[in-house]
């Protein structure tokens, strides 16, 4: 098991930007759900560690991981199935979408400060 998997709840790895959030890129782009430890009760998963540096037992920690994938995956799907399949066109044209929306808001703004009255 990789620690690298473990970092969202052990103390003092608070910065997951260098590590955490492309490795769930890498999940995201091969359709893998993401690994969450939200909602694993916390003194478990301290027993889990302990048992891992302590004892050098791995059982109960990959029992705590194989709990927290099953209800990442669940919770991960879930959501999916909330938010349904993308539009085609809008992840076809995202780019020109996003162009044209921001020159309709910058010319509002130059309209409004050319009129205040219309504001």
């Amino acid at each position: 098991m990789h620690s690298r998997t473990m970092r969202d709840r052990a103390p003092g790895w608070k910065n997951c930007a260098k590590s955490c959030l492309p490795s769930r890129a890498v999940r995201f782009r091969n359709n893998l759900c993401p690994l969450s430890f939200v909602g694993v009760p916390k003194p478990i998963y301290i027993q889990g560690i302990l048992g891992v540096y302590e004892l050098n037992q791995m059982e109960l920690l990959r029992d705590v991981f194989v709990w927290g994938y099953e209800r990442s995956v669940k919770r991960y799907l879930s959501t999916r199935e909330e938010l349904g399949e993308p539009d085609p066109f809008r992840l076809k044209y995202r780019k020109a979408l996003t162009e044209v929306i921001r020159d309709v808001v910058l010319q509002a703004r130059e309209d409004l400060a050319l009129y205040p009255g219309l504001g």
